[in-house]
């Protein structure tokens, strides 16, 4: 999966990190919040895409490797980042609770 190159691309002002593997895709929506905060707001991936499981696992922690690699910080409004971030705590230190978000801002 390392070889599939992470790419970002804005949609109509919507921002997305996807992998492209042959004609199906998977992504994840994310807006930037005070420069230094990603709101990871959505993921999705073509439903033939086959181990798709594995897909999104890949996507996940390549977007999250490379918010950790720019120093910011990540919320994630998605139930499957969250369920990724639950079981690999290494990347709990880089995300910031949906309830801080008012502090935050």
């Amino acid at each position: 999966m390392e070889t599939i190159p992470l790419t970002q691309r804005t949609v109509n002002g919507r921002f997305f990190y996807e992998l492209q593997i042959n004609d199906q895709k998977a992504f994840i929506e994310y807006h930037i919040f005070n420069d230094n905060l990603i709101l990871l707001i959505s993921s999705g991936i073509t439903p033939k895409l086959i181990n798709h499981h594995q897909v999104s696992e890949a996507l996940i922690e390549r977007v999250l490797d490379r918010i950790r690699r720019s120093n910011s910080k990540a919320i994630s409004y998605c139930p499957l980042i969250n369920s990724f971030v639950n079981k690999k705590k290494q990347y709990k230190n880089m995300m910031i609770s949906n309830q801080s978000l008012s502090r935050v801002s």
